[in-house]
C-alpha cells in the first residue's frame, strides 16, 4: 500500500493467505493386502490463518517501525541535500522509488506449507511390499515381526517421495 509521509513515498506490506481450493482428495495407498484410504487429520490452511491472524499485531508494529525508519532516512537524506545544493536529489528519488518497489511482505513460509495432512493405519504380516500412493510412484518398504513401521509420503503434484522407519 503506497502513501507519501512529508513528501517521500513509502509502502507498507503484509502477508495475507487464503484458503486454496479445491481441497485435496483422500489419498488411496495401493501395494498392501488390502488398498487403504487415507482421511485428513488437519488442515493445514486453516491453521495458517489461524497464526497469521495471531502474529498480525506484532506485524503491524514490525511494519510501523520500517516505516518510520524508512520514512526518516529519507527525510534526513532530503534535508541534507536541501543544505548543501538546493537542487533536485536524485539519491533521495532513488530511494523512494527502491523503498517502493523492494517493499513485499514475506509469505516464503506460508507459500510452502502442504494444503492438509492425511493419516491410514493397518496390520500386515511382516516382509517386503511397494507401497503406491495414488497409483502414481510407488516405494519398497520392509515390516518387521513384533515391530512397527511408520511410512510416510510427501506428494508434491509433480513427485511423490516416500519415507518409511521401523521403531
Amino acid at each position: 500500500m503506497p502513501f507519501r509521509i512529508d513528501g517521500n513515498w513509502q509502502t507498507a506490506s503484509l502477508a495475507t493467505y487464503s484458503f486454496m481450493p479445491p481441497r485435496a482428495k483422500a489419498a488411496n495407498i495401493t501395494g498392501l493386502p488390502s488398498p487403504l484410504k487415507a482421511q485428513t487429520i488437519a488442515n493445514i490452511d486453516a491453521l495458517a490463518v489461524t497464526a497469521l491472524k495471531e502474529e498480525l499485531p506484532m506485524a503491524l508494529v514490525r511494519q510501523a517501525a520500517r516505516v518510520y525508519a524508512k520514512a526518516e532516512m529519507a527525510s534526513s537524506v532530503r534535508s541534507d541535500s536541501k543544505r548543501r545544493h538546493n537542487e533536485t536529489d536524485y539519491g533521495a528519488i532513488a530511494m523512494q522509488i527502491f523503498n517502493v518497489v523492494s517493499e513485499q511482505a514475506d509469505r516464503r513460509s506460508w507459500l510452502t506449507l502442504p494444503q492438509q495432512a492425511q493419516i491410514a493405519r493397518s496390520y500386515v504380516d511382516a516382509g517386503q511390499y511397494n507401497v503406491g500412493l495414488d497409483s502414481r510412484s510407488t516405494a519398497e518398504i520392509t515390516i518387521e515381526t513384533g515391530r512397527t513401521t511408520l511410512v510416510w509420503a510427501i506428494d508434491t503434484g509433480n513427485y511423490t517421495r516416500f519415507y518409511s522407519i521401523i521403531i
